[in-house]
């Protein structure tokens, strides 16, 4: 947990409410680690802020910190391109009952308490 991640949505720790989708970055013999996040004033970064169209380094947030007074970004994901890509984006369709997964970036160390490492086989 000590290393911040320049990331897509900004310079962050990267956090999701699924576990399919965290596994897809774990790798085969990685783990998940559950955590309780806490969450204070979340920026949402919509399909504007990423369009699929966009390279990620142009993100308006691409490896920056957090956005004004918000304490973290809150982000619903869709996969732009097939069903095994890594780009995952906010649905071009703006509804955010559309996204496949969500993402939190959490900026502060503090806000994040470890509960559970599961370790895969």
């Amino acid at each position: 947990m000590g290393t911040l991640d320049d990331g897509w949505y900004g310079k962050a720790m990267y956090f999701t409410s699924s576990a399919k989708y965290a596994t897809r970055y774990s790798g085969k013999h990685g783990c998940l680690v559950m955590c309780y996040v806490l969450l204070l004033n979340p920026f949402p970064v919509v399909t504007a802020d990423a369009g699929s169209h966009i390279p990620p380094e142009r993100f308006r947030f691409y490896g920056k910190g957090n956005y004004k007074n918000y304490q973290c970004h809150y982000i619903p994901v869709s996969p732009v391109g097939g069903k095994d890509t890594m780009d995952y984006r906010p649905p071009p369709s703006g509804d955010v009952d559309d996204a496949a997964y969500d993402e939190l970036a959490i900026f502060q160390e503090a806000h994040v308490l470890p509960q559970i490492v599961i370790h895969f086989e």
